[in-house]
């Protein structure tokens, strides 16, 4: 009666263990993977605070995703996501491509920054974020056979990728400026891996060459804004001090 009793409650624990621990130890593996993948693909170390999985509902929540800046700029952080979750399509599990209808970038945040040879700390991360696409794992880019003796990956596909609420902050100091902020306009971006999907290495590169991307065009176009209202103010501070007494003096002769 008491060997049935035991292995009755060792059954329980071990249930126990594997709804909830499970969740928390696929999360963490992923929280791993993901800062491994990371930093193989921007060069600089990155970290993640946690990845929650939901197995019943089908729930993915990343919080605190951040990638440093890379050598020759100031000290911080280039880029860095607070709250990223998505839903995955459970009925798509049973084929292929899965299928997520939306992934949720929730105030995204990015510091431009350019050095004294006119290089964009961003624009530094796409190039290697672009070259890492080149290179990537034996020429895999996500499409076509897997290598003889290699486990075939499951493909994924995105129908829609939602930014919001993104703060973009543009570092001048290294030309005598000061940093500024500003929220950018909401971003979507539609059909991540087109129709076949994309094995998920290949998916997330993808989905952070586009949301750096878009953060690099706001943030070059708003950069040389700023660059021309500096120059041009202190242009007209030059003259109201000095020069500008000057012309008016030349001028009153005619």
């Amino acid at each position: 009666m008491l060997r049935p009793l035991k292995l009755a409650v060792s059954c329980c624990v071990l249930a126990v263990i594997i709804f909830y621990g499970g969740p928390f130890a696929l999360g963490v593996a992923a929280k791993i993977g993901l800062e491994r993948q990371g930093a193989e693909m921007f060069g600089v170390p990155v970290s993640v605070e946690r990845v929650r999985l939901d197995l019943l509902k089908g729930e993915v929540e990343l919080t605190e995703l951040s990638l440093v800046n890379p050598e020759g700029y100031r000290v911080g952080e280039a880029l860095g996501v607070s709250r990223l979750y998505f839903d995955l399509t459970l009925s798509s599990l049973l084929g292929s491509p899965i299928k997520i209808d939306n992934v949720i970038v929730e105030h995204a945040r990015a510091t431009y920054e350019v050095n004294e040879r006119a290089i964009g700390n961003l624009n530094v991360l796409l190039e290697r974020l672009s070259g890492e696409d080149n290179t990537s794992r034996n020429g895999d880019t996500g499409q076509g056979s897997a290598p003889a003796g290699k486990k075939k990956e499951a493909k994924i596909r995105v129908d829609q990728v939602l930014v919001v609420d993104t703060v973009l902050t543009l570092d001048m100091q290294a030309f005598g400026g000061k940093r500024a902020a500003e929220t950018l306009s909401e971003f979507r971006a539609e059909k991540i891996g087109g129709e076949t999907g994309l094995v998920p290495h290949a998916l997330g590169r993808e989905m952070a060459r586009i949301l750096l991307k878009n953060i690099l065009l706001a943030a070059e176009r708003k950069y040389k804004e700023r660059v021309k209202t500096g120059l041009r103010d202190k242009l007209m501070e030059a003259l109201q001090e000095g020069v500008g007494e000057k012309i008016e003096s030349f001028l009153e002769k005619f």
